[in-house]
């Protein structure tokens, strides 16, 4: 657990901590569209915070990924909602 890096969490408690949260959204948005896409952000949080970073290091901007991670975004929610529907019945 040391050596797991963990964004926002400096000790073992503050990891355990953040990834607790992360699998409670990630289990409530399995019922809830608007918590659903929540976790779909949270999830490619950092690949959207690797892509402005590479913009910005470039000089260089694309609508087309930008448009691939919310698309991605989108379409991860409604399948987790989706998924946790069916699980209720």
């Amino acid at each position: 657990m040391a050596q797991l890096q963990v964004e926002g969490a400096a000790t073992n408690s503050d990891k355990l901590h953040v990834l607790l949260g992360q699998l409670k959204r990630q289990h409530d948005g399995a019922f809830d569209h608007v918590t659903a896409h929540a976790w779909a952000r949270d999830l490619l949080g950092r690949l959207r915070d690797a892509l402005v970073r590479t913009e910005g290091e470039t000089g260089r901007h694309s609508d087309v990924m930008h448009a691939l991670l919310a698309a991605g975004s989108g379409r991860c929610a409604a399948a987790s909602a989706e998924a946790g529907g069916r699980s209720r019945v």
